[in-house]
């Protein structure tokens, strides 16, 4: 019987073909991200994977494959479709608290270093006018900054190591504890709780911000390191342990946690710090709503995070402008309970 398939539908047949298997290796493997750190690093772009498997079933269409190419093509699409549904799920029945003046409103923002446009940087602290605010990769930018906002926030806690993991926090209100925590380079299993005259290479700044109208509160916020390497990963997996042991001994549950976490929702790490940390976060904006690569069409993750214990509810969560950085703003307005 003669072959009647155009070379044209040949190259169709095998681009699909070829797309299909590496779709369902890099899906496989990115649900394995708990068992090896380069596998995680993976799990990061399920929504990425969900719009590519639909594209696929466009192509399954127009070069009108087979039966088995369907039913993988669908069994793709609907394995990463679900975690994803899933996550909108608990948005939808954790919802945001509608008031129209929120108790706090907070931001985070990772400047790296002196490619942020300062001007850009002032012009939106303006115009949020947040109660406090968090900064990491701050620079050689560190005591202009704390210069141009001396009036509006006179009272920051600070970490006194300049590397890329530091902490500037600045509050309008008056800060009745502060505390330092983290971890050492030299030591990256032995993470330390609190020390008066240690000062950690990867910081979490914690602060009990007071405004008389609300009671008191508590932020922190710290800068996981990126886990692009074994160590790294590592370092950043501990980072999470530290972080949870200190949401847990919270006697009361007005915590906010702020940073860049250098992981999405969609990692297993990142889940495991959420339970152990008795912490929640709400997702259906990140989906659409990245915080780093935000400049690349489909590559942006939402890797900076505002997290809460029970005693906070979230009004909204937003992603600020491009000022220079790699990363975008983040703001969330609060309600304390």
């Amino acid at each position: 019987m003669t072959d009647t398939t155009l070379p044209s539908e040949r190259v169709s047949q095998v681009f699909v073909y070829l797309g299909l298997v590496g779709l369902s290796f890099v899906t496989l493997v990115s649900f394995l991200g708990a068992n090896y750190w380069i596998f995680e690093l993976l799990s990061h772009f399920r929504v990425q994977y969900a719009a590519v498997a639909t594209c696929m079933l466009v192509l399954l269409l127009i070069s009108q494959a087979q039966r088995l190419e369907w039913i993988v093509g669908l069994i793709l699409l609907g394995v990463n479709a679900v975690p994803i549904l899933i996550q909108l799920g608990a948005s939808v029945s954790t919802p945001a608290v509608a008031v129209e003046t929120p108790d706090a409103r907070a931001m985070w923002v990772n400047l790296q270093g002196e490619n942020t446009d300062l001007a850009a940087f002032y012009e939106y602290v303006a115009a949020e006018s947040p109660d406090v605010i968090a900064l990491t990769e701050v620079g050689s930018n560190r005591q202009a900054i704390l210069d141009a906002f001396a009036e509006e926030y006179p009272h920051t806690v600070q970490s006194k190591l300049s590397n890329v993991f530091e902490i500037v926090l600045l509050s309008r209100y008056p800060i009745a504890s502060e505390r330092i925590s983290g971890l050492d380079f030299a030591r990256p299993s032995s993470p330390t709780l609190t020390q008066p005259v240690f000062q950690p290479d990867v910081p979490i700044i914690s602060a009990e911000i007071c405004p008389e109208e609300t009671g008191c509160y508590t932020v922190m916020a710290t800068h996981a390191p990126p886990p692009v390497t074994a160590r790294m990963a590592a370092m950043r997996n501990t980072l999470f342990e530290l972080l949870a042991q200190l949401s847990r001994q919270r006697d009361d549950n007005r915590l906010i946690v702020m940073g860049d976490l250098n992981t999405s929702v969609w990692s297993p790490q990142f889940g495991g710090l959420l339970k152990e940390g008795q912490m929640r976060t709400w997702s259906a904006d990140v989906l659409i709503d990245s915080t780093w690569l935000s400049k690349s069409p489909f590559l942006g993750l939402t890797i900076d995070h505002v997290l809460t214990r029970d005693g906070v509810s979230l009004t909204s969560r937003r992603v600020g402008p491009d000022i220079g950085s790699d990363h975008y703003p983040l703001v969330a307005d609060l309600v304390l309970r």
